[in-house]
């Protein structure tokens, strides 16, 4: 081993990667908004300017963080946490901040506000991946003249489609009950009870667990 050891460099050189190996260890296995902190730097030389100079939108759900990006692009000192839900893993790295320290909740809020534009709570105006999700639709001129849909044009007479097919799925259930042909159950005293199947083994399963 000594031999192999002074081959690679030496004891010293072993006790600086075993050092490098623990401290990437730890960042791997450490909670990642622990480190996220240490991107704010990047996030404020551009997040204040590019916030001014988007027109974001946000409907009801969106309100919140559309409040914090108007803070942070403004320069204000406040910090709303309303867009945090109750149980969001930001909270308790946001609580173990000293008062007054904006850096993790900028983050936070960007974080958010990426979240936001994926699910439609906030939009951005004259874009066409996050923008109004109404002026994404066809005009009904446009779906007449095109190939017929696989729904009618109508949405009465989807419904009524729909609801023609569930009740007839429902009658053909009740007369099952009724004459006890019900699939791999049946019902006793007004309670339905399902026969567990039994369970079908493979031929030679045993020896195949073996061979495993």
């Amino acid at each position: 081993m000594e031999e192999a050891v002074a081959a690679a460099g030496g004891w010293q050189k072993l006790e600086g990667v075993v050092a490098v190996a623990e401290q990437l260890s730890d960042t791997m296995s450490a909670d990642p908004l622990a480190h996220v902190a240490q991107g704010w730097p990047r996030f404020r030389r551009y997040a204040p300017r590019m916030l001014r100079a988007l027109d974001i939108q946000a409907s009801g759900a969106g309100e919140p963080i559309l409040a914090a990006l108007k803070a942070i692009g403004a320069g204000s000192r406040d910090m709303p946490r309303t867009f945090l839900r109750r149980n969001s893993r930001w909270r308790q790295p946001l609580n173990a901040r000293p008062a007054g320290d904006r850096r993790l909740w900028e983050v936070a809020a960007l974080f958010h506000m990426r979240d936001a534009f994926r699910s439609g709570d906030v939009r951005l105006a004259h874009s066409r991946r996050y923008g109004d999700v109404e002026r994404a639709l066809v005009p009904m001129e446009a779906a007449h003249a095109a190939a017929r849909l696989a729904v009618p044009y109508e949405p009465r007479e989807w419904l009524a489609e729909r609801k023609a097919g569930l009740v007839e799925g429902l009658d053909h259930r009740a007369d099952a009950a009724r004459h006890g042909r019900i699939p791999g159950g049946a019902i006793e005293n007004g309670e339905l009870r399902i026969v567990r199947p039994a369970t079908a083994m493979p031929e030679d399963v045993y020896e195949l667990v073996l061979d495993l």
